[in-house]
């Protein structure tokens, strides 16, 4: 499941960003889900920079609309496409990543989340087995070779059924 963003109850933001925007240009919101479990757990306070990002870089993570929700999952990869740059994000604790995006869908960039000791800065990038790395590098090659020939071509069509099926098996947790 993504993880879905909900503003926060009462925002409080950073006391120093090192960052020039203004309160304009940020959003606080809380994160619910478990796909970004270690990045950004259910329940945390996360603080995102709003803004068109032309090509936010490998390992950043994005907020993009989901329907009627928020979603922030990690860059995985960038498809350079005649109609713009696709992106394909993925939540850390997700195997197949999402259906790409193009960059100028994305709302802002996750810049911080609240931890025990206050405001910090996300992980760049999520703790991993090596049988998880090397699955996830498979499927990120077909949804990378879907999403150049085609975006809503027969091959996303396969690898969405195959995510919507790992999904629906319970976890089984990560062998080293």
């Amino acid at each position: 499941h993504p993880v879905i963003v909900s503003p926060a109850a009462e925002p409080e933001g950073p006391p120093d960003l090192r960052d020039p925007v203004g309160p304009a240009e940020r959003l606080e919101s809380v994160v619910r889900g478990h796909s970004m479990a270690g990045s950004l757990p259910h329940g945390v306070r996360i603080l995102i920079r709003r803004g068109s990002v032309p090509e936010p870089p490998v390992g950043t993570i994005v907020a993009f609309p989901g329907g009627p929700t928020l979603i922030a999952h990690r860059v995985v990869a960038h498809v350079p496409r005649p109609e713009g740059l696709l992106l394909v994000t993925r939540g850390d604790a997700s195997l197949l990543p999402d259906r790409p995006i193009y960059a100028d869908a994305v709302l802002g960039l996750v810049t911080h989340r609240r931890g025990a000791d206050g405001w910090e800065l996300p992980p760049r990038s999520p703790p991993s087995s090596r049988r998880r790395r090397v699955l996830a590098s498979i499927a990120l090659g077909l949804m990378r070779g879907a999403a150049r020939l085609r975006v809503d071509g027969p091959f996303a069509g396969l690898i969405l059924a195959a995510k919507r099926a790992a999904a629906a098996r319970p976890p089984r947790g990560d062998a080293p």
